[in-house]
C-alpha cells in the first residue's frame, strides 16, 4: 500500500498545470463595435467566448488547452474550420501564440495554428522569424472596417515563404465540453514536443506567455503568463518521494 501511494504521490508531481481564466458569459447587451472595446464579447456570446486555457508542461512535451464557444466546427468530424458572420466570410479560430513574459511589450516568439491555413499546418510549432510574421485582425480580414472588435490584436502567423516547422505537433483534438453558458461548448487540444531553444526564449522565472483569438475578427482574446511547470518546492517533493520510495524497497528486501 505505501508504494502505491508513493507511486500516486509520485504521478501527482511529474506534471505541473497553470489556467489562465477570462471573463466567461457575460451579459453583452449593451456591447457595440469599436476600437476600445467595453465588453469582452460583441454580440452572441455562444460564437466566441473564451473560459479559459490550461497549459501543462511535462518532460519535453507542451500540452495546451483552450476552452472556448465557436460556430467554425464541423461537429460531424469534430474539425475546426472556417464560418461566416456579421457580413463576413471565412473567419477561422486564431492561432495559439507563446511569448516571453518576462517583457510584456514583446511580440510573439512561437506560434500553433488551430486550423491548417496558407503554409502552416495545424498542430505543428512555428518559430516567428525570418519569412514567418503575425498579422493583426485588420489585415487578417483584409481591413473590412467596422466590423472588427479589435482590430490591432494580433490573431494569425503569415508568411511569404514555405517555412518549415520547428517541432511537428499531434493532430489537434476538439471534444464537447459543456452548454456554452456555464462551460464552454469546446475543447480544443494542442500538444507537440519541447526543445532548450523554445523553453529558454519563452519560459522565464516559471512563466510562460500566452496568447489566443476565438477568431480572427478579434471579437475575444486571451492573453497572459501561466506556470507550466513545477515549482521548486513541488521538485523536491518529487525527490522526497524517490527517496522514501528507495527507502521502502530496501526495507522489504
Amino acid at each position: 500500500m505505501r508504494g502505491i501511494l508513493l507511486l500516486l504521490l509520485l504521478g501527482a508531481v511529474i506534471c505541473s498545470a497553470s489556467t489562465i481564466l477570462d471573463p466567461f458569459h457575460q451579459d453583452q447587451s449593451t456591447c457595440s463595435f469599436s476600437s476600445s472595446p467595453v465588453c469582452d464579447v460583441i454580440g452572441n456570446e455562444m460564437l466566441y467566448d473564451i473560459q479559459k486555457a490550461e497549459v501543462y508542461l511535462a518532460a519535453n512535451t507542451l500540452t495546451a488547452t483552450l476552452f472556448f464557444n465557436t460556430s467554425g466546427i464541423n461537429t460531424s468530424t469534430m474539425t475546426l474550420e472556417s464560418f461566416n458572420d456579421s457580413g463576413i466570410s471565412n473567419m477561422m479560430v486564431g492561432d495559439l501564440f507563446f511569448y516571453d513574459p518576462s517583457d510584456p511589450a514583446s511580440a510573439p516568439k512561437y506560434g500553433v495554428p488551430l486550423i491548417s491555413h496558407g503554409p502552416f499546418k495545424a498542430g505543428d510549432l512555428y518559430k516567428i522569424a525570418g519569412t514567418v510574421t503575425t498579422e493583426n485582425a485588420r489585415t487578417a480580414l483584409g481591413d473590412p472596417g467596422g466590423v472588427i472588435y479589435r482590430p490591432d490584436q494580433i490573431v494569425l502567423m503569415t508568411s511569404s515563404g514555405n517555412p518549415a516547422a520547428v517541432s511537428d505537433g499531434l493532430p489537434v483534438s476538439v471534444s464537447l465540453n459543456g452548454n456554452g453558458t456555464t462551460e464552454a461548448l469546446y475543447k480544443v487540444t494542442v500538444s507537440f514536443a519541447t526543445d532548450s531553444t523554445f523553453l529558454s526564449t519563452v519560459l522565464k522565472n516559471h512563466l510562460m506567455g500566452i496568447m489566443f483569438a476565438s477568431a480572427d475578427c478579434g471579437n475575444d482574446y486571451l492573453q497572459g503568463a501561466v506556470d507550466p511547470v513545477p515549482e521548486p518546492q513541488t521538485l523536491l517533493l518529487f525527490a522526497a518521494g524517490v527517496c522514501a520510495l528507495a527507502v521502502f524497497r530496501r526495507r522489504r528486501g
